[in-house]
């Protein structure tokens, strides 16, 4: 597992880079945003909504992160020194999993692709794939503990 700090500078990068490169993509080359709740919000109301977006997902996966490791020390039975961190770290770890593949994948595939969109909807695929990908992840680190448990 990676270190803390490097998952959420890489988080960070990711962010950065989604969010900045959608609002040049909707701003410079009229490209349309994907995701239904995001696109109200860009093309509803201003595109500027990407550059508010990053500290808000910062703050609010910084709080899904935290109350995964509280729940962790929570619910088990005999929780070790050291449970809160590493059920962090696996939490931190799988959203960067699945946001790198699921997000930015898709728009590095548009960049690659000379800015012109891909098929709507196939963000859901690469989200589904980093999604699962994450979910392996996250049941194989569980695997592994037991393991050493034994």
């Amino acid at each position: 597992m990676l270190n803390k700090k490097i998952l959420w500078t890489i988080l960070l990068v990711f962010l950065c880079f989604d969010n900045i490169f959608s609002y040049i993509a909707i701003t410079m080359f009229n490209l349309r945003e994907g995701y239904p709740l995001g696109a109200y919000l860009v093309h509803g109301i201003s595109p500027l909504f990407y550059f508010v977006f990053i500290p808000v997902s910062m703050v609010g996966i910084y709080l899904l992160v935290k109350a995964t490791g509280w729940l962790a020390v929570k619910t088990e039975k005999n929780p070790k020194p050291d449970t809160r961190e590493v059920s962090e770290r696996i939490g931190l770890t799988s959203i960067v999993i699945a946001w790198g593949i699921g997000v930015t994948s898709a728009n590095l595939f548009v960049l690659i692709n000379e800015m012109r969109p891909v098929l709507i909807g196939i963000w859901r695929y690469w989200m589904a794939v980093g999604v699962l990908l994450a979910l392996a992840y996250i049941f194989y680190e569980d695997h592994k503990s037991k393991r050493k448990k034994q």
